[in-house]
């Protein structure tokens, strides 16, 4: 399954590691660069991007994605 996870923090971070390890596809965003960092060698694909941002969002593949989980506390 493909998924799409906004927000990589102790939740965000952990499910999106946890689903790459059982072998799904995980797109990961957030805005923290810290963050991104932190997990891109844990999942898929890890971007760094404002999810307010309408415009940004829109460049997502949220029509490819089977999941679109967000986890902003």
């Amino acid at each position: 399954m493909k998924y799409i996870i906004v927000g990589l923090g102790n939740f965000g971070g952990h499910l999106a590691a946890r689903l790459t390890a059982y072998g799904h596809e995980v797109i990961g965003v957030d805005s923290s660069e810290d963050k991104v960092d932190a997990v891109k060698d844990k999942i898929t694909h890890a971007v760094v991007m404002d999810a307010t941002d309408a415009q940004a969002v829109k460049n997502l593949p949220c029509k490819d994605a089977d999941v679109v989980i967000i986890a902003i506390g």
